[in-house]
This record gives structure tokens, sequence and C-alpha cells, in this order.
């Protein structure tokens, strides 16, 4: 049975101006009502704030609607469970619901400017001014969760989060948000079981996609990404650093990542594992206006030392990753962390330019915590760490054989997570630095590689490490 509902036969809502909260849960009440149906939104611009979904019902916009966040918070009613950067206002929640969906081709806008101080200064970070509504779309405890074809926009904050969801299905899905809003991630799967997300695109200002296990989640497993494309000022790929219970059998494959500052980060800095995952047939480009750019980053540290926890990272096999970047690819463990069980295969890093990190590092990045002072600082293609069981074959590096474009030397970049802009000549060094294909220290393991170092830098530098 699947009776559909018309938003508009429950009032006159699709104005943009009109408060449409009432008629929209009006027919999405209804349908529960008759055991489940479909709320379909008819062309027009749907103003609502806080919408309850119930059990066995779709949200279906067509082409021409627009569901609009209200800029107004009396519009939204407050969920006590949220903290930090999860606010208690959102713009469609579901708690507890079974076999519940939101399909397109309509647009799901989250009025992100009504939120925010001036934006117009495109070299500063976006500043809140209030409260946000974010997540924009909150799925809590929820189980058989269909997301297709609809085009998300303007989240004022995180655009859709899955909280101790089980099964769900992402598909062709479209988000686009500001490259500079704050705490702006796309997607965020915290503490799930049995996801699939495929064949979707996101640009956004902090992570694309990211997967979590909050202290209030538990663990998040069995999740696959696959054929999407990313670009985000934070990282398009990542698991944690919210790692407070496992993250284990994990796929990321087929994917594009495009002008990102990050590509892939797996982040354990509280008491919980990430373990077995997959990364394949990645290609990346990172490109931008933030310094220190990463293709991959797989750091083992706990975010606070006196907590004793003991943050690790293990079976993780990175395979065919080609990047195109000025960054590093930094595998570390510190303060108690373990990364044991990495292996990268077919990996080829392009560097049009080459940044020197110790012209810039301290003292900003240093509250990144990854791995060590000397680790941070460290200029290479790898740089790898305290780790055990590294094993490296087919790796490439291909460096710098003439002038840069235009497009790898901005007039300025910005330090990710500051204010702080550098000019040119602050960031990149005036004479090419001496750079190693491969940096290690306390490394164990298998390196294979024809990678030279550059500019007569030895291609592995190597210190109390044991390989083979």
């Amino acid at each position: 049975m699947n009776t559909r509902f018309l938003v508009t036969d429950f009032g006159d809502v699709n104005d943009g101006w009109s408060q449409a909260t009432g008629s929209v849960q009006r027919a999405i009440n209804m349908a529960a009502t008759v055991g489940g149906g479909t709320v379909v939104f008819p062309r027009g611009v749907f103003r609502c704030g806080t919408l309850e979904m119930r059990s066995n019902v779709t949200l279906e916009l067509t082409h021409g609607a627009v569901l609009l966040a209200s800029p107004d918070l009396e519009d939204y009613r407050p969920i006590a469970e949220s903290h930090g950067d999860r606010h208690p206002y959102h713009l469609i929640v579901a708690r507890g619901c079974e076999n519940i969906g939101l399909r397109g081709p309509g647009v799901v806008d989250g009025s992100a400017a009504e939120f925010w101080e001036d934006a117009s200064d495109l070299r500063a970070p976006i500043k809140v001014k209030r409260r946000l509504v974010t997540p924009l779309i909150e799925f809590v405890d929820c189980r058989d969760v269909r997301v297709s074809d609809v085009f998300m926009r303007n989240a004022a904050g995180w655009t859709m989060h899955l909280l101790r969801c089980e099964r769900a299905w992402i598909h062709c899905v479209r988000i686009e948000n500001d490259l500079r809003a704050p705490d702006c991630d796309g997607l965020v799967l915290n503490g799930c079981h049995d996801v699939w997300v495929r064949d979707s695109s996101i640009v956004t200002g902090t992570d694309a996609i990211a997967i979590k296990a909050a202290r209030d989640a538990g663990p998040c497993e069995r999740v696959t990404v696959s054929r999407c494309t990313l670009r985000a000022n934070g990282s398009a790929l990542v698991c944690g650093p919210e790692s407070w219970h496992p993250i284990r059998n994990i796929i990321f494959s087929d994917c594009i990542v495009n002008r990102s500052h990050t590509a892939v980060a797996l982040h354990a800095v509280e008491a919980g594992s990430i373990e077995e995952v997959l990364v394949h047939d990645i290609i990346v480009d990172t490109r931008g206006e933030l310094l220190d750019a990463r293709p991959l980053v797989i750091n083992a540290r706990p975010s606070d030392p006196a907590s004793g926890a003991t943050p690790a990272i293990r079976g993780v096999t990175v395979r065919n990753l080609r990047a195109l970047t000025d960054g590093r690819m930094i595998i570390a463990a510190a303060n108690g962390g373990t990364v044991e069980d990495v292996r990268l295969d077919d990996v080829t890093l392009r560097y049009p330019v080459v940044e020197n990190p110790a012209r810039y590092l301290e003292p900003a990045m240093i509250e990144e915590r990854i791995g060590s002072l000397d680790a941070r600082q460290a200029n290479a293609g790898l740089v790898a760490e305290n780790v055990q069981g590294l094993r490296v074959t087919n790796f490439d590096v291909r460096w710098p054989t003439g002038p840069a474009g235009t497009e790898w030397l901005p007039d300025w970049k910005r330090l990710r997570n500051t204010a702080e802009i550098l000019p040119r000549d602050a960031w990149l060094a005036a004479a090419a630095p001496a750079v190693p294909a491969l940096w290690l220290r306390g490394v164990v393991g298998e390196i294979g590689t024809k990678a030279q170092g550059f500019n007569g830098a030895p291609a592995i530098d190597a210190l109390d490490c044991r390989l083979e």
C-alpha cells in the first residue's frame, strides 16, 4: 500500500513566506495513521520548522519543489539529545522509525546565510551569529532508511546525520554547501550498522562523508561508500576523530576527490579502534586555498594523553590511489596510540609544486595532534612514524618537472581552522627544498618503491626502522 498525500491538500502553503510546518506535519501524520504512504511536495517553496517523521512514510519532493528551512528558531522544536556540533534544532527529525524515506528530485534548502554574520570577505572563515539548525536532517535509532535523488543545499551546519541507525541506503544524493562554512559536514554516519552510500556528489566546508562513533552512539560497522564525487575543505572521506567505540569493516571505493584539503583520513583519538578498512581506486586532487593538504592521513594519538586511552588503527589497505597534490601522506602513532598492519599498494603521488611545511607549521597546525612534532614538520611524499607492519609496494612519486600552473600558486593561502592568511612568499620556499620520497621513523615492515628523492634528497630517510 502506497497512498499519496499532497501537502497542498492540507493548506495553501507553497508561496515561500507562509508557515507550512503544520500542513506538512498533518500530511505526515495522516500517512502514518493509514499505515504508511508518500507525502508529496508539488512545485513551490515550503517554509518549515521541525518536521517529525513517522514509520512507513516517505517524503517526496517533486521537480520544482523546495523544502526551505525557516530562519526563525522559534519554528523548531528543540531536541534534548543534541550536543557539540549537533545543536538542538533540525528541519527533518526521525526518532525510532522504520521504513522511512526522503527522495527528490526536489530541493532541501537550509537557509544557511540567515544564521551567519556577513560572509562577503572571501579570505575569512564564516562566523555564526546564533544557534544553528544542525544537523539539518537528523535520523536517530531508525531502521531501513532510504534517501535518494534529492538535492540538499545551504546547510548552516551538518547536512544529514544518521545516529545509531541500522540499514540505510543513500543513493544519487547531491549536497552543496559553502566551502567556508564552519562545522558543515555533508553526511555523518554515527554509530550505524549496514549502510550503503553510492553515486552521490558532495561539496561542503568541512568533511564530505564522515564515519563516527561518538560517546552516545556505539560502534559503527559495515559501511560502504562507492562511486561518489567529493569536494571538501576538511576531509572528503574520514573515519573519526569521534572514536569512542570501534569503527570497523569500512570500504571507500571508486571515488573522485576534487580540490579537497584531505582525501582520506582515519583518526583514532578516543578509546575505540578503527579496524579493517579498505580504500581502493581513488583519484585525488588537493588544489585549494588551505595549507598542508594531505592525500592520506592515518593517525592514532589520544586527544587527551592523561585519559589513559590507547587508540589503535589496524588492518588498513589502500590500493590504487592516484593523487595530484602539493602535500604529504602521513601515517603516525604517538602517545600510546597504535598503528599496525597497514598496506599501500599502487599509490602514485604527482607534485606540480612542493610545499615546505616547516615554513608555516608553528604554532597553528600543532593542535591537529598527528604524530610527533618531527613528523608534523617532516617533508616527504610519505611520512610514517611508529608503524608496525607497514607494507608498501609500487609506491611512486613524480616530482615537479617545470613551473607549476597558476592554479597551484595562489597569491595567498589560509591555515586550516584559523583566520590566518599567508602570502605566497610565506608558505612557498624561495628555492625548491630537498625532499625524500619516504620519511620513516620507528617503522617495521616492507618497502617496495622505485621513487627517487627530490632535489638531491635520498629516496628513503629512515631512522630506528626494521625494513625489508
